[in-house]
């Protein structure tokens, strides 16, 4: 169809899938990674504050309070399937040393907004594109339980 294509983050997806644009907010997009962990990363309306990582739950919340505290934001919105598990540890926080979080503090969570998608502009995501499918190259924040499985074999015979 003589069309371009272009590489789209899912986190940057689900982190734009929202219409909240303000100042002093948090956006955590997550995605359940299975595992007991979550792809997430932690932005605000003007910087990434964690890059996409691959982390449990109770040691994101704790980078999201040690952010939120020492940034003094006031609002926490979480965005994906990842997000109850993140909301419970910062509910009932469980890490130890964990500080103390505000009783102002608004922690709300978002779904995905579908709809949201037909405003997205291309250039917003990707600095490059293809025609070619084949000239896409992945970037996943873990390898998958069968690479994980291969590595380990290979090491056992090396």
């Amino acid at each position: 169809y003589d069309k371009a294509i272009i590489t789209v983050s899912s986190l940057e997806l689900l982190r734009r899938s929202t219409s909240a644009q303000e100042q002093d907010i948090l956006y955590i997009p997550c995605v359940d990674s299975k595992m007991k962990r979550v792809f997430a990363n932690i932005t605000s309306t003007t910087a990434i504050l964690l890059e996409d990582c691959d982390i449990f739950p109770q040691v994101l919340a704790q980078h999201i309070i040690d952010i939120q505290t020492k940034n003094n934001y006031k609002k926490i919105v979480l965005i994906g399937s990842g997000a109850p598990l993140i909301q419970e540890f910062l509910q009932n926080p469980i890490v130890e040393n964990v500080l103390e979080i505000r009783a102002d503090l608004v922690i709300t969570i978002q779904s995905f907004d579908r709809s949201y998608i037909t405003l997205l502009d291309k250039n917003n995501f990707s600095k490059e594109s293809t025609d070619q499918l084949k000239d896409i190259k992945p970037n996943y924040c873990r390898l998958s339980a069968a690479e994980m499985s291969l590595l380990e074999k290979e090491s056992q015979y090396k």
